[in-house]
């Protein structure tokens, strides 16, 4: 059965390191399927990074392996960290982006038993993945119990103010802006009400429009449910974040009238 792998990376696609490493993958893992998440993560954006993993990683079948290649030291020294989490496997340096992930749920992670002082780190890496694919982690691996922790910054909703808040945390390749307000949690407390979105830092937009799928007839701003269950701030043949001048992490304020 071939074995399932992802990558995520804030390595671009420019320079030939991603393939350089696909290649160095297949070598020790021939029998695999490899899928790109996302190589555009902002450098060393970890909770950009987390956000994507957490909200894709699902579509994927039990036992996958997903790779994780940013903010990396490429430290030799140190151990690549495999947590298992939801039947998945998430394979990585521990830079606090396991904790975003897994959060307040179970899961179990490893290191090396012992690591090899002649290997680099990203062919240690690749070592584990190999382990893991073959089901022979328990006689190299031992629980790894030091996992850093990352305060993730999550959507509010005040209800003295009928507000909710939250930011941008992510910006695609067409400059829509996705926000970190789920979709759901935004139509329950507007249902049959109206709203005014307030986005960004200094040159702030406002916002009073939402549609349940992408509008060619909608002539201003809006805010959408995108394919990941999220709210994001679009509109029709315009690259918003350029023309708004929003900015990853900007703060969205929607008040409920």
């Amino acid at each position: 059965m071939k074995q399932n792998i992802t990558l995520i990376s804030d390595w671009r696609i420019k320079d030939p390191y991603l393939s350089l490493f696909k290649n160095q993958l297949n070598q020790e893992i021939p029998d695999n399927l490899t899928y790109d998440i996302s190589h555009g993560i902002a450098f060393g954006m970890i909770s950009q990074a987390a956000f994507i993993l957490k909200n894709s990683y699902s579509q994927k079948k039990k036992k996958s392996i997903h790779i994780i290649l940013v903010a990396n030291s490429f430290n030799s020294a140190k151990t690549p960290i495999l947590v298992e989490y939801d039947n998945h496997y998430f394979l990585g340096e521990d830079t606090g982006i396991f904790s975003l992930i897994v959060k307040n749920t179970p899961y179990k992670a490893y290191k090396f038993r012992f690591l090899p002082k002649e290997k680099d780190f990203l062919s240690n890496l690749i070592l584990m993945a190999k382990w893991a694919s073959n089901e022979d982690l328990n006689n190299n691996v031992v629980e790894y119990n030091e996992m850093k922790i990352q305060h993730s910054e999550e959507y509010s909703y005040y209800k003295s103010d009928h507000t909710i808040s939250g930011k941008i945390v992510y910006i695609d390749a067409y400059h829509n802006a996705i926000t970190n307000i789920p979709a759901d949690i935004f139509r329950d407390l507007t249902k049959n009400k109206t709203f005014k979105a307030t986005i960004g830092e200094f040159d702030q937009i406002v916002v009073h429009r939402f549609h349940e799928y992408y509008n060619a007839q909608e002539p201003e701003i809006y805010l959408v449910a995108n394919r990941m269950g999220y709210i994001e701030i679009t509109m029709y043949n315009g690259n918003v974040s350029i023309l708004a001048n929003l900015q990853l992490n900007d703060k969205i304020n929607i008040t409920i009238n």
